[in-house]
């Protein structure tokens, strides 16, 4: 399997330059951001062991709170522009320029501290008080800031963006991707990601601490683009282009490679296509392991036999393995071949004895003195001339021993020294190729501080402003649209004489077991009664106008139609234990683009909307239909057929007849608009009850107004035709209806697919 990111801007309104994409972070962050990287910079300055100059480094609560509320409402500013645009892209370009303005924070605050440096160092030059010892120590703790400015800035930048991230993949990220899915989600590492808090400066140490020794200068001993040239000419091959997990099983000859097929283009396309999907399979972690390591494979291998597993998984395992060697066989010999080999085995042996002469040598010298005669002496006469500056003298008997240990290695070692060579080299191909994607679109971001500049963007409705969200003194906001839920209660007149009959009372029944506990969760939906019919409760739930955050009336409608069922299914258990008739109802909803309209009867509103006898008939349940179903136990609690007229008894060819029995149905047009709200996935599966087609449901998660998620699961099914007099099922119309689905056991069942 590849490895592939998505991050691009390409939908968004370019700027004022008509080039760049102008972003403006409120500016009341800034100075929190400062404050707070500040903090967390002279944490890192005492855990190096440099000491304070005069003014006291220290990391304030009140700053962390700040900051974090200020990062939460330019994010969550971000997802409900988003939504509002339905382009998931403003939130790539707002976690973009965060990271751009985060990281020019992190350089100038280590440039302020170093300025505090000068500063004290004038003040003691010129002090009387303090003599030229203290002005020494003050320019010695100086010079090891400025030495150690790599390591600082991105220690800091590095716990930054873990706070960052921690902060965005709690409710924010569950939005997002409520909204737009998880393919729009760029990765964990894309975000935090090392290359990215040292700009690309990468030197040795950087590269032994986080990933393998290796570099990009030409002096290298172990140079990354060699090593990936080598890598792409041994998976850029016809079969590996397809898939590795298809691949590796087979152990036919990969000779040949360069052929390619004659409908795929000229070769150089060909070539192109090949070196990219190489790229990708080295990007995904995992890979390396996949393609090379029959090492490991030979340990499940082992295993596997000795819990004598089946037959057919040893040979697959034993197939692996062998196209493993082979694959890896042909690699290290052109490793070993081009002499990278023996620098990558110097490298990886050469670890205990690092710290012994870096500093004052660099990582990349020793290896060139251990695999590279004639740079033995450069190395040599170095050491020799900085040990004459400090006196002393400087022995290379553990370098010595690492050179003779290296070259006496067995090839098993060897080849398992390359093997994990491979991988670390593999995190970093990943982590460079992320950094120069995202550093390529840093450069189209314009990151505007200066108030005509904003306000000319601004007007000209080009500027993406990710700011904290603030009373505009209007009062309520404009209705842009809603939805109606009806919850029809089944069998009501039977349940209040039953109750009657006992000399019971029918309103306490119903008031506690529907009203008073439905009553309780509108508020979790952001739901209002509209009135109440008798045995019938309407709902409606409202979108207003510049409120993206809250545009999820048709999922919450959904949402709240599932937990009146699951009150009512509740209290029913309750009533049967105490032999009291039990609620039946149907659930109806539908939507409307637009607000519904109000009279009043004195102070009492009064709502007029077609959507009201839309749901009602969603509700409502056929008495034929629920006589022939009521002994039938299916997953599902809705079916809607399409009547077929007869001359006999009359009735109106096409008229719609349901069986809705604690059943939900979703309007078409309510449908369409959940699509809109949140993202989608579609499932298609067989159950053994509802016979030998796939079902097909699509689901996702909304956000309730308290934050918390709710999982969304509608059945899909083509309305069949029904004869009204024989009841038998017809053909099946090209004509759709909607079930929000409540069974448990489906419930479990959809969501493990996803």
């Amino acid at each position: 399997m590849g490895y592939t990111v998505r991050f691009s801007l390409d939908r968004l309104v370019p700027g004022v330059d008509n080039v760049r994409y102008d972003a403006y972070i409120d500016s009341a962050f800034y100075s929190h951001a400062g404050k707070f990287i500040y903090g967390l910079m002279s944490a890192q300055l005492k855990a190096v062991g440099v000491a304070s100059p005069e003014k006291v480094f220290s990391r304030n609560e009140k700053d962390l709170d700040a900051f974090k509320q200020g990062l939460v409402s330019i994010l969550q500013s971000a997802v409900n522009r988003a939504k509002l645009a339905r382009e998931y892209q403003v939130v790539l370009l707002a976690h973009a320029a965060l990271a751009k303005m985060l990281m020019n924070k992190v350089r100038e605050q280590f440039e302020e501290i170093i300025q505090l440096y000068r500063q004290t160092i004038r003040k003691h030059e010129i002090s009387q008080t303090h003599d030229l010892g203290s002005v020494f120590r003050v320019k010695e703790d100086m010079a090891a800031l400025q030495q150690r400015r790599m390591f600082i800035i991105r220690s800091t930048a590095r716990e930054l963006f873990r706070f960052v991230y921690e902060i965005w993949e709690g409710d924010l990220e569950k939005s997002f991707i409520a909204n737009f899915g998880k393919d729009a989600v760029p990765p964990r590492e894309f975000f935090l990601n090392p290359v990215f808090f040292v700009d690309g400066a990468v030197d040795d140490f950087f590269m032994i601490e986080e990933y393998v020794l290796m570099g990009h200068r030409i002096d290298d001993p172990i140079r990354y683009d060699d090593v990936l040239a080598l890598l792409r000419e041994s998976l850029s091959t016809p079969k590996i282009l397809e898939d590795p997990t298809d691949v590796l099983p087979e152990t036919g000859d990969t000779e040949g490679a360069g052929d390619t097929d004659p409908d795929a283009g000229d070769d150089s396309e060909q070539g192109d296509r090949m070196i990219r999907h190489a790229d990708s399979l080295l990007c995904r972690a995992g890979n390396i392991e996949l393609l090379f390591d029959s090492y490991h494979t030979k340990e499940i291998l082992k295993k596997t036999k000795k819990e004598r597993g089946p037959k057919d998984e040893i040979r697959l395992l034993k197939n692996k393995m062998a196209a493993q060697r082979k694959l890896f066989d042909c690699f290290y010999k052109a490793c070993k071949k081009s002499g990278l080999l023996k620098a990558v085995i110097a490298a990886q042996e050469m670890g205990p004895v690092v710290g012994e002469y870096c500093p004052p040598l660099l990582p990349h010298e020793l290896v060139n003195y251990l695999v590279a005669p004639a740079e033995r002496e450069k190395v040599v006469s170095k050491l020799k001339r900085l040990k004459s500056l400090a006196g002393g003298t400087f022995s290379l008997k553990s370098l010595d021993r690492v050179e003779k240990r290296s070259s006496r290695l067995a090839m098993e070692r060897r080849k398992i020294h390359l093997i994990d060579f491979l991988k670390r080299f593999s995190a970093y191909h990943r982590d460079y190729s992320n950094f120069n994607i995202f550093k390529e679109s840093l450069q189209w971001i314009n990151l505007l501080e200066d108030e005509k500049t904003i306000n000319l963007s601004r007007v000209n409705r080009m500027l993406y402003e990710f700011v904290e969200p603030r009373e505009n003194g209007l009062g309520s906001r404009a209705i842009r649209n809603h939805v109606i839920l009806k919850a029809d209660v089944r069998g009501s007149t039977e349940i209040t004489s039953h109750l009657s009959r006992k000399g019971l009372n029918p309103a306490s029944y119903f008031s506690l077991n529907f009203f008073d506990p439905i009553n309780q969760i509108l508020p979790e939906y952001g739901a209002a009664k509209v009135f109440i019919e008798g045995d019938a409760l309407i709902l409606s739930i409202f979108e207003e106008e510049d409120t993206p955050a809250g545009w999820y009336a048709v999922a919450r409608a959904c949402g709240l139609a599932i937990r009146i069922l699951l009150i009512v299914q509740r209290y029913n258990r309750q009533s049967k234990q105490h032999r009291l008739p039990i609620l039946e109802q149907g659930i109806g909803i539908c939507y409307v683009d637009g607000p519904p309209a109000f009279l009043f009867d004195g102070d009492s509103r009064i709502m007029i909307s077609s959507a009201i006898n839309r749901a009602d008939r969603l509700s409502s349940c056929d008495k034929m239909l629920r006589t022939r179903f009521s002994k039938k136990r299916g997953p599902f609690n809705l079916y809607v057929f399409s009547a077929i007229a007869n001359r006999e008894t009359g009735g109106e060819d096409g008229q719609l007849l349901r069986y809705n029995v604690n059943g939900i149905e979703l309007e078409e047009a309510a449908f369409k608009k959940l699509s809109q709200e949140i993202d989608l996935n579609v499932v298609n599966l067989s159950i053994p009850e509802a016979g030998r087609d796939k079902i097909k449901v699509y689901t996702g998660i909304f956000p309730t107004k308290s934050g918390k998620y709710q999982r969304l699961i509608i059945r899909e099914a083509h309305i069949p035709q029904l004869d009204i007099v024989t009841l038998n099922v017809g053909r099946v119309t090209a004509k759709r209806y909607y079930e929000v689905c409540t069974n448990p056991a489906f419930y479990e069942k959809v969501k493990k697919m996803v």
